[in-house]
């Protein structure tokens, strides 16, 4: 989404006395988005007129005949990346049988494009607020809030005050409802350009029968993958529930309990939870497997070192289509794809 981009008058000269043509200067351009342009407003009939322009390098021309009163001329300045001075000339013949010409110097500019950072950890939906800033002067931030099916369910917006343009912001919303699929974020710079980003804030932990492994084993037991197979159909049902707007990922977390040495039951862990990973893979899961063990780092019921508590040693099966924030339960966000 573009507003119009700010337009610069330009000094007419006093060949064109009378404002016979007026000039107006598109001075920013973004790449991908839309060109610098040079816009020529005839005022009063024109038989001939010729424009000649250099810009960084590059030669742009329009010659027109017969231009009556009413008439615009965009001139589109397709320039790299970064500022531009342009030098040039316009000549024109006029209804009346006068004439004249006039130099054209002016500055552009091309964009990049719109660069929106939102700090993922700042999202806080009970109190729906997020921070947000762009990589240049911002003049204004919008929040739609969408549930799964698109629907609009909640928005937000704020205007940026000028003295403050270059800061991170705080903006909220409101909403209808809990459950909340995307948090669309627009952001309009002080030149009218636009970009939006979409944040895709769910995540579910999955209930499930944790699977039982033998002492300081990782190997899944037949008689333990009924558990996996029950709560395969549950995270596919989630899967599938958001498959309109997102390609989900399974993370799987693995824990233990305090007996051994910590480093042994961090890496005990990790391989039991890439055996959990590995087991979703082979039975074709379809988004991105990831997997990460926690040890003893987190446990669900807090207890002395050496004690044997069988409600640690658990794994946590999470359907995401963001890395899921940090918490209690998930310390560290090192996860590690599986190939």
């Amino acid at each position: 989404m573009l507003t119009p981009p700010l337009f610069y008058s330009l000094f007419i000269s006093q060949a064109f006395a009378g404002d016979a043509i007026g000039l107006d200067l598109i001075k920013f351009g973004q790449v991908e988005t839309s060109n610098p342009a040079l816009i020529l407003k005839i005022n009063q009939t024109v038989g001939n007129m010729d424009v000649q322009l250099n810009c960084a390098g590059k030669s742009f021309s329009k010659k027109s005949v017969s231009l009556s009163a009413g008439r615009k001329i965009k001139i589109e300045l397709d320039i790299p990346k970064g500022k531009a001075r342009c030098n040039g000339k316009l000549s024109a013949k006029f209804g009346d049988g006068t004439s004249g010409s006039m130099p054209l110097q002016f500055g552009i500019e091309m964009l990049p494009q719109l660069k929106i950072d939102i700090d993922r950890n700042k999202v806080d939906l009970k109190n729906k607020t997020l921070e947000v800033k762009i990589d240049r002067p911002a003049a204004e931030y919008e929040v739609e809030i969408l549930d799964e099916d698109e629907m609009n369910v909640g928005s937000g917006s704020f205007t940026v005050p000028q003295a403050q343009n270059l800061r991170r912001q705080t903006v909220s919303w409101t909403q209808l409802t809990d459950e909340i699929a995307i948090i669309r974020v627009r952001a309009k710079d002080v030149n009218g350009f636009w970009s939006q980003t979409d944040l895709l804030p769910w995540h579910y932990d999955i209930p499930h029968e944790d699977v039982i492994f033998e002492s300081n084993q990782s190997e899944i037991l037949p008689a333990e993958e009924p558990k996996l197979i029950a709560v395969k159909k549950e995270i596919d049902a989630v899967f599938e529930r958001y498959a309109k707007i997102a390609k989900a990922n399974l993370y799987v977390a693995g824990y233990t309990d305090t007996v051994g040495a910590a480093s042994s039951n961090q890496a005990l862990s990790t391989r039991r939870a890439k055996e959990i990973a590995n087991w979703f893979k082979e039975k074709g899961f379809g988004g991105k497997i990831y997997y990460q063990g926690f040890g003893e780092s987190a446990l669900a019921v807090p207890t002395a070192d050496g004690v044997d508590e069988a409600r640690n040693r658990r794994s946590l099966y999470i359907v995401a289509a963001e890395k899921p924030p940090r918490s209690a339960d998930l310390p560290r966000s090192n996860w590690t794809l599986l190939p």
